[in-house]
């Protein structure tokens, strides 16, 4: 049974825009923005198809849930990205001690056609002392990604 649309942690992209924007502008400085990308989701896809793709990221999605409980919210992207707001983060530390929790927290091992894989993530974090709006703070997060990613594969 799906909580109440209240009580998700799971919105739409543009309800997620809206609540960071709500909460920027009651508390300037204390949200954390994250986009967070599954690791190697495009060999899944082209390999083991959309299915595939999909079971991956709702179990991935069922761990960020929990993860996040009530210091935050979520959207999953058509692309299999997932952006994430996190509340309440009194510094930068704190912001960094969430990433590796949610790093380590939604990793996974996973069975796909008999070969077992382990399911992780790279983060991108837009620094919540310089969020000015939701969108620029997506942005910032997304190219944080990119940057993660591109470390990643060199």
């Amino acid at each position: 049974m799906r909580p109440p649309k209240s009580q998700s942690r799971l919105l739409s992209p543009h309800e997620l825009l809206q609540k960071i924007d709500e909460d920027i502008s009651r508390s300037r400085g204390s949200i954390g923005v994250l986009s967070i990308q599954i690791v190697d989701i495009d060999y899944f896809a082209r390999k083991f198809g959309t299915a595939c793709v999909e079971e991956l990221t709702r179990e991935f999605a069922k761990r960020l849930i929990l993860t996040i409980s009530e210091s935050g919210y979520f959207c999953r992207r058509p692309d299999s990205t997932f952006v994430v707001m996190l509340s309440a983060l009194a510094t930068t530390a704190a912001l960094e001690m969430k990433i590796n929790q949610i790093a380590n927290e939604v990793s996974f091992l996973a069975t796909v056609s008999d070969l077992n894989f382990r399911i992780e993530c790279v983060i991108g974090a837009c620094d919540p002392s310089i969020i000015e709006d939701a969108l620029s703070a997506v942005e910032r997060a997304d190219s944080s990604l990119k940057r993660a990613i591109a470390r990643q594969v060199s």
